[in-house]
């Protein structure tokens, strides 16, 4: 759905698929990769370590391939390019690329978040206090402590993603006359997208937390999410903003819940071809791209939409199977797609 929702042209506003997708599946992505972000030991590393962890895995690829993208994006203009022009590749990438500082990004909000957490709760002292109070030292009890503990974390984490997501969003949705202020305000919403983070953390919570939620309260979720989508998808036609963000806050928090859930407890058939996506998929996401910028830019008639999607549809299957036997080759695999 990232890369179809890429590929489609048009406006959002404008092009009812595009808007369909964008509606959702963001937020579903952030809250797949939260879930797969463990708490815990996300906590006990220290800034370099976390670095390190991500460097090679998420970072170096993402550098790499903003220099495939400037290449391309660029090859018609190279002997006039300056140094600002590499510089923006950087800090305003290429359309899909922001999605690997936005991630990291959160991925260093939660980090700090966290660590702030746990110097709090060091402070706690063993005598009543604002949040706990002393119990014996024995092991129903030591648990009671623990659990409000685990309580406090998760109250402060998801007060603090949901305050920044509507900030965010209110901060997005803002007129500004100035250049300076319009600047800053697509450079804040190009590369970090706070609006997300709220979707980062429910995941990360689904990660830590059995909700043991009845049938007919799941069969209740379940229709209030399609519910929620449905009036969306309607807003398409009869435009509202706070509506509409409004809606796709509930219906995405339900979709991640349904959709970890379901991955959870179904038992569904495998898909070697799904699967090997999925191992690979950062590959597919940096790289698959590529396939509308050479269209757009060295193939004629792309113009017209059955001249675009004439070019893009095979030149996209041909990326796919490019990617596929570079990622047999290591030194590609390492550098340029992170495994």
């Amino acid at each position: 759905m990232v890369i179809l929702g890429h590929l489609i042209p048009g406006e959002i506003r404008q092009t009812f698929p595009r808007y369909a997708i964008y509606g959702f599946h963001m937020p579903l992505f952030f809250g797949i990769c939260g879930y797969f972000i463990p708490r815990k030991s996300l906590t006990q590393m220290t800034f370099f370590a976390l670095v390190r962890k991500y460097w090679k895995r998420i970072l170096l690829p993402w550098i790499l391939a903003i220099q495939v993208f400037f290449v391309l994006e660029n090859f018609d203009r190279f002997t006039s390019l300056t140094l600002s022009d590499y510089w923006k590749a950087y800090y305003l990438p290429y359309v899909h690329l922001w999605f690997i500082p936005g991630f990291f990004t959160f991925i260093l909000l939660t980090w700090l978040f966290l660590n702030a957490i746990r110097l709090v709760l060091s402070m706690e002292q063993p005598t009543e206090n604002l949040f706990f109070r002393e119990h014996p030292a024995s092991s129903a009890h030591n648990q009671i402590l623990q659990n409000r503990r685990e309580r406090f974390t998760w109250i402060v984490l998801f007060s603090c993603a949901l305050l920044l997501s509507i900030v965010f969003c209110i901060y997005m949705h803002q007129t500004y006359e100035t250049a300076e202020a319009i600047n800053l305000q697509y450079l804040v919403m190009h590369d970090f997208h706070l609006y997300y983070y709220i979707f980062f953390v429910f995941g990360m919570f689904l990660r830590d937390t059995d909700l043991n939620l009845t049938k007919p309260l799941q069969q209740t979720l379940r229709s209030a999410m399609f519910l929620f989508g449905i009036l969306y998808l309607i807003l398409f036609f009869f435009p509202n903003v706070l509506l509409e963000e409004v809606l796709k806050y509930c219906f995405n928090l339900l979709l991640i819940h349904w959709a970890l859930t379901a991955c959870q407890t179904l038992s569904l058939p495998r898909n070697k071809t799904l699967e090997y996506i999925g191992r690979n998929s950062l590959a597919y996401y940096l790289y698959v791209q590529a396939a509308k910028t050479f269209t757009l830019h060295f193939f004629p008639y792309t113009e017209t939409l059955w001249g675009y999607w004439l070019c893009v549809i095979p030149l996209t299957y041909v990326t796919f199977l490019i990617i596929g036997r570079c990622n047999k080759i290591p030194f590609i695999r390492h550098l340029f797609f992170g495994l």
